[in-house]
Formats: C-alpha cells, structure tokens, sequence
C-alpha cells in the first residue's frame, strides 16, 4: 500500500517542475497536465473491466508494466521533450490504481468480515506512502537527480507487483485456513 501511495504522490507532485527543468514552458507543460488527467479519468474506467476480467495480479503486473515504460518516458523527456506524451499516457493508465488497488487487495487478501476496520488500517499505509513520497523525491532528486530518481521509481513499480503477489498468495493462504475470515 505505502509503494502505491509513494509512486501516485512521489512523481506527480515533482513532473512540472521536472518538465520546466528540462525545456518546457508553464504553458506547455499545462497542456501534458491535461491530457495526463484525461487519460486518468478514461483509465480509471478501462481499470475497472481490465480487474474484473483479469484479477488483480494481471492487472497489477500490466499496471507495473505501464508504470515502468512511464517512468522510462520521463527520463528519456530530458533528451527529447516529446517523451513526455508519452509518460502522460503510459503514467497516466495506472492511476487508479491508488483509487481501487488498496480496497480490492484488502477484501481479497482478508476477506469481508471486519473489512471496515481493516481497510482503515491498511489505508494508513497508503497515505504514509503518499506522504513520504513527494519528500522521498525531493531527497532523491536533490542527491541524485531526476533521472535516477525515476528509475528509482521504475523500481518500486516493480517491487509493487511481487508485493501484491506475495499479498495475494498469503490471502490464499490465510482464508483457507479460516474461510469465514476469523483470524482470532
């Protein structure tokens, strides 16, 4: 949950300022603020039938995939400004995973009873996560710059889907054990 959070928080918050850095003018970066929050909103219906059909793991794993080639996107930005449309697209099919991966992941790995409070929980990790993030970023780019610091979070898109795996299969685990969801 805290990698979700951290990726949604940690790059977004930085990508105008990275974009003027590198050749962009506040006008022309408005407009691939735009465009990345209209293929937001498309994505986040597409989100919704992608987990449905595919489950959580394969839409994770595209999502990664995605977030990666966004990533990669971005860095590339610094050489040739038009990689940008492409984080705007790549990037921007992932965000609503911040809006449906915790709660799904949460009913899947724990099942309904007590989902409330658990769900509560959890989320507290999600908002740490996005919390840290845009700090974590501002650290990293200070440190390293901004191209390391979006593979850095290449990374973490990959370190996302083996924890959601790992999370799935322990929530396989867990509710054979106690079908009705009592883990006390």
């Amino acid at each position: 949950m805290m990698l979700v959070g951290a990726l949604a928080s940690g790059v977004t918050t930085h990508v105008p300022n990275y974009l003027m850095s590198v050749g962009w003018t506040t006008q022309g970066t408005g407009y691939i603020l735009s465009v990345y929050s209209i293929v937001v909103l498309v994505a986040t219906i597409i989100a919704g039938f992608m987990m449905d059909r595919w489950g959580i793991q394969k839409t994770v794993l595209t999502m990664s995939v995605l977030i990666v080639l966004g990533m990669i996107c971005l860095y590339l930005s610094e050489f040739n400004m038009n990689f940008a449309w492409g984080y705007c697209v790549f990037f921007g099919l992932t965000m609503s995973l911040p809006r449906m991966l915790p709660s799904l992941l949460t009913s899947t790995v724990f099942g309904t009873k007590d989902y409330a409070g658990i769900y509560a929980f959890l989320n507290l990790f999600f908002l740490i996560g996005a919390a840290v993030g845009s700090v974590l970023t501002s650290i990293l780019q200070g440190i390293l710059g901004y191209g390391i610091t979006w593979m850095i979070y290449a990374g973490f898109a990959i370190l996302l889907f083996c924890c959601v795996t790992v999370a799935l299969s322990n929530g396989n685990k867990l509710r054979t054990v106690y079908p009705d969801g009592e883990l006390a």
